[in-house]
């Protein structure tokens, strides 16, 4: 066995993503390729689509390795053979730095969250049946409930929920990309016309959008997560709208689950008791038939 007191060990390197971080990851190295191609002159970049940019078995070994690319090194032996590494391989870089950082606070996060959420199921005790040292008297007839602390104190403002869940996030992105497409098919230019809908909300503002939505409630905190938004003050009002729209709908869906849980909890300690009294009433009779 190792010396119990030596220096503890460094935190292990993660080495995959996530299904939600690859998909950013592609995301944003999708959105990289484009803006490299369409800046390249010559005709092989006007008639070959821009997925030809970083080829698809380097571009499969970046995001089954990118948590371990943390230097150019890393990079420049997954990315062997790159027609454009040593032109774009520092742009590549610094895209996938930066990835790696929201992805390290994205675990990082994770981990308290999971580890308060410990803490919390370790605190909370339901007892439906009093603890042995403080069982009703031999000659009292009833059972007596010890009182959870606290229940006298002031009720707390309910806490602004910060988080979508899964499902609200995925109600979430398809409003916010089907606003992005109605809104893309109305503009005039040729940039409009070849270049996709998905472009009109860049993918980090669209990320922090859906990261901070229960958080959108004025126009100011809207304008703050999309600052730099080139349609801003042009669609921001409507971009608004959708979002109080889809606050509206998740607020109720959490009152209601809210109010389905209590019911469920409320049941629950019912069936509890109930079963704690007819196990009482049914060692009564025993006792009653041994005298």
């Amino acid at each position: 066995m190792a010396d119990e007191d030596s220096a503890p060990t460094q935190p292990v390197q993660p080495t995959k993503l996530t299904a939600a971080m690859h998909t950013i990851a592609l995301t944003a190295l999708d959105k990289f390729c484009l803006k490299k191609w369409v800046n390249k002159t010559g005709s092989a970049f006007f008639w070959l689509p821009y997925t030809t940019f970083i080829p698809d078995d380097i571009l499969v070994a970046l995001l089954d390795n990118l948590p371990l690319i943390r230097d150019r090194e890393a990079l420049a032996r997954l990315a062997r053979g790159w027609e454009f590494l040593e032109e774009d391989g520092g742009a590549l870089f610094d895209v996938i730095c930066s990835l790696n950082m929201e992805f390290d606070a994205m675990r990082k996060e994770s981990g308290e969250e999971s580890t308060q959420t410990r803490r919390a199921a370790g605190l909370i005790r339901c007892e439906y049946w009093p603890h042995p040292a403080s069982s009703p008297s031999q000659h009292g007839s009833s059972l007596e409930v010890e009182d959870m602390p606290g229940e006298d104190s002031a009720p707390t403002q309910p806490v602004q929920p910060t988080k979508l869940t899964a499902a609200m996030r995925t109600i979430a992105l398809t409003a916010l990309d089907k606003f992005c497409l109605q809104k893309w098919v109305n503009k005039t230019g040729s940039a409009f016309f070849w270049l996709p809908y998905t472009t009109f909300i860049p993918d980090d503002i669209l990320v922090a959008l859906l990261d901070s939505l229960p958080l959108i409630r004025d126009r100011e905190a809207l304008a703050r997560l999309a600052r730099g938004w080139e349609f801003l003050e042009e669609d921001g009002g409507a971009l608004f709208d959708v979002i109080c729209s889809l606050n509206t709908e998740f607020d109720a869906m959490r009152k209601e689950a809210g109010v389905e849980e209590a019911e469920e909890a409320l049941g629950a300690r019912a069936t509890a008791w109930h079963g704690a009294i007819e196990t009482t009433a049914n060692a009564r009779s025993v006792i009653g038939t041994c005298k």
